[in-house]
């Protein structure tokens, strides 16, 4: 695989954030095969910086996993990723702001947003809404959401690919459902990687999880704490 590195962290800063070629590849300004490709984020860029600069990317390469790293600021995913991502199956991101799941491509089978922020359009945090993120993506096979303040109850249940399930350290209620792996196709039990502590989860633990628990050739991984009743 050949592996692409943005410069326009350093570029934008010396020049107007319309430039398109400061804001894409450091390449070329062309469409180029790219699968990997990491994008450095300066801190110092607004929200319009950062969402022009990343459009500008998605449009100009072809990229199949798209890395973010930690920049310090939050910034908004913005409306034009999404149509402009096509190709992007592997999303790995810090400090993200999604406030319509429709701004996430609708082809990704990974998806690690560490300390992203899922909000409504006014900006307000509220319970996730697990319907309409798999709703969009119905092809994610690892969910990786850590320490970003999730709100509300697990889902139902995980999508029928779903290998790989880690929501640690948010704040979710409720129960473990009993239907949780309802949909998950018996074919990829024997990969299934479940990360549910740190958050504020009460009840016991399902009779259809301990069964899988039981079977260490099942459970590569669980984690799991219940507040006392």
């Amino acid at each position: 695989m050949r592996e692409g590195r943005t410069s326009a962290s350093s570029r934008l800063r010396n020049s107007s954030p319309f430039d398109t070629q400061a804001a894409s590849s450091s390449r070329s300004g062309h469409r180029d095969a790219l699968d990997i490709f990491t994008f450095t984020v300066d801190s110092s860029w607004s929200n319009d910086t950062f969402a022009y600069a990343l459009c500008a990317l998605m449009t100009s390469n072809t990229v199949s996993q798209l890395d973010i790293p930690y920049a310090g600021p939050f910034f908004l995913l913005p409306p034009c990723f999404a149509g402009n991502a096509t190709s992007l199956i592997i999303l790995s991101g810090y400090n993200l702001i999604i406030s319509d799941m429709e701004m996430l491509p609708a082809g990704l089978v990974s998806l690690d947003l560490t300390l992203a922020r899922f909000t409504d359009i006014s900006g307000s945090l509220g319970p996730m809404d697990w319907n309409a993120l798999f709703s969009r993506l119905n092809n994610l096979t690892t969910l990786q959401i850590g320490s970003s303040n999730l709100q509300g109850s697990l889902p139902a249940s995980l999508p029928r690919n779903m290998v790989t399930f880690s929501v640690g350290y948010n704040e979710l209620t409720g129960t473990i459902p009993e239907t949780l792996f309802s949909n998950t196709s018996t074919l990829l039990t024997r990969s299934l990687s479940l990360t549910l502590d740190g958050n504020q989860l009460t009840g016991s633990i399902p009779s259809s999880l301990l069964a899988l628990a039981y079977d260490f050739s099942t459970l590569e991984l669980l984690r799991i704490t219940l507040q006392s009743n």
